[in-house]
């Protein structure tokens, strides 16, 4: 995408690294471009990059068993989205955050996850309305 700064575009490439990786089940090789679009996308003040990125570091920690750190990143993570008001973040690490407790066989806790990012007003992403739809489901 032309309109988007060069950082941007690399952040946009090491995402879909990652979530190659992921789909290879290649978690430990996954971490590294998402954490490093992560801080990219930070530096960029692009929202909607950082809660991709976050969902596939969460993601490649949760795949890799570490649930621990999984949580807590998605849940910091989560707290900062609430204090900035941007819904779409909040969403994502909702879902995170009921990937994780699937993980862990906490079903209780996976469903009240996606059913609280179902909750959240305006997120206007329609895949990220399908994937909160699809973890209620599940």
């Amino acid at each position: 995408d032309s309109s988007l700064s060069e950082k941007q575009r690399k952040a946009a490439l090491l995402i879909s690294v990652a979530e190659d990786h992921l789909s290879n089940e290649d978690a430990a090789e996954a971490l590294k471009p998402a954490q490093e679009a992560l801080v990219l996308f930070r530096e960029e003040g692009n929202a909607v990059g950082v809660a991709d990125a976050l969902r596939l570091a969460v993601s490649a920690r949760r795949a890799q068993g570490d649930f621990t750190a999984a949580k807590t990143e998605a849940s910091d993570e989560l707290k900062r989205f609430r204090e900035s008001g941007e819904t779409r973040g909040q969403a994502a690490m909702l879902l995170c955050l009921s990937d994780v407790a699937l993980a862990q066989g906490r079903f209780a806790d996976a469903l009240q996850s996606a059913l609280d990012a179902q909750a959240i007003p305006n997120v206007g992403d329609a895949r990220m309305e399908a994937a909160t739809s699809l973890a209620i489901a599940w």
